[in-house]
């Protein structure tokens, strides 16, 4: 028995709705709290040194509460943002302070984001800076999605 064209076309919606229907994906802040986790426990499993990996993971810690501080300074200037648009009377120098003070903190925030980068790569070999690169680079990844202000 054949099924008709119409029929078809609904069964694929509906099949398409049930399988776009399942659990939702984890929020991008969900994700990078996971990647962070997953980073630590790789430390851990990567080098053999407890103290240096405690280091290590003391490192990962600041570089977390970085990323986190990014995210609300990106938050908050995008309020202030979209209140200077609002207010008719805001000049174009209200803008630019606004900006130069974004900017400046964000240039703080890398400064300082390179300065824990460096310091992590003080503490491992360069075997284990391999060994771990990949789950590092997917917890910056991670992060950076929720924290764009870096």
């Amino acid at each position: 028995m054949a099924i008709g064209w119409k029929r078809c076309l609904v069964l694929a919606g509906m099949a398409l709705s049930v399988g776009c229907a399942s659990t939702p994906a984890p929020s991008s802040a969900a994700t990078a709290r996971q990647a962070m986790v997953d980073w630590r426990t790789k430390v851990r499993a990567v080098i053999g040194d407890q103290d240096r990996a405690e280091q290590v993971i003391a490192q990962i810690d600041r570089m977390e509460h970085l990323i986190a501080d990014a995210d609300v300074e990106r938050r908050a200037h995008d309020d202030q943002l979209r209140s200077l648009n609002a207010n008719f009377d805001a000049t174009e120098a209200d803008f630019r302070a606004a900006f130069d003070s974004f900017n400046a903190k964000k240039g703080a925030r890398q400064r300082t984001a390179l300065a824990i980068n460096r310091q992590i790569r003080s503490l491992v070999s360069p075997e284990e800076w391999k060994a771990l690169s990949d789950v590092t680079l997917e917890a910056l990844d991670a992060a950076l999605d929720v924290g764009r202000g870096m």
